[in-house]
């Protein structure tokens, strides 16, 4: 207890300084290993359970998304994503930490094992006149692609290999389309699926019925005039 002349006694009271609780952040395993374009869920959770805060999910030292903000009820965060690539993911995450209670980042990560989606490849249906050549390259499509991707953005390259009997001097007649991998590849995906075709010789005019032949009109019906 001190005084000042004049004045009452005081006394000198330390500020009291509120103690940084230590948190502990891990991560749940996942159900098993996904493919390319299926969705994945990782959770979070922090320990004890925390006012507030976020987690920022990583896959190697990139980050996934942005922060999510932990449930202040479970000490829970989620994040889920379907465009993980086709390889295994070393996943971790990082609480940010919230007034007294500090961050914390996982001890190890989990691994996510995410495999290649199949995509089909199609060989389409021809129609050529005798004494014509065959289309140059055979025309295909592929078909599978995950995320809304299109041929042009899903990272594919190469051709398949396709191939028919049909030769310039073929009689009228169907001729067998073979289709294979070729020089296909990709990162995320395999091609799993290989669907052959018919090219169709004749000599003047044919109504066509095959919903599938590529110079049909939208009902599959087309009329070749002969020469």
């Amino acid at each position: 207890v001190a005084s000042l002349p004049g004045d009452h006694p005081y006394k000198l009271v330390a500020p009291t300084v509120e103690q940084s609780v230590t948190t502990l952040i891990t991560l749940a395993p996942t159900a098993g290993p996904t493919t390319y374009g299926d969705s994945v869920t990782f959770t979070a959770t922090v320990d004890p359970v925390p006012t507030g805060g976020t987690v920022q999910f990583k896959n190697g030292g990139n980050s996934l998304g942005t922060p999510v903000a932990v449930d202040t009820g479970t000490g829970v965060a989620t994040y889920t994503t379907s465009t993980l690539g086709a390889t295994t993911h070393a996943i971790t995450a990082e609480y940010s930490g919230s007034q007294n209670y500090g961050s914390s980042t996982t001890a190890a990560s989990i691994s996510q094992v995410v495999n290649k989606a199949g995509l089909t490849v199609t060989a389409q249906y021809l129609l050529r006149l005798v004494n014509t050549a065959n289309p140059d390259p055979l025309p295909y499509l592929i078909t599978g692609f995950k995320n809304g991707q299109t041929p042009g953005t899903s990272g594919v390259t190469g051709t398949p290999a396709l191939g028919t009997t049909a030769v310039l001097a073929s009689p009228v007649g169907d001729y067998p389309i073979t289709c294979a991998v070729g020089d296909l590849a990709a990162s995320n995906y395999n091609f799993t699926s290989f669907v052959g075709a018919t090219l169709t010789v004749v000599d003047g005019f044919v109504a066509v019925t095959n919903p599938s032949f590529e110079a049909g009109t939208p009902e599959g019906v087309a009329d070749w005039p002969g020469p």
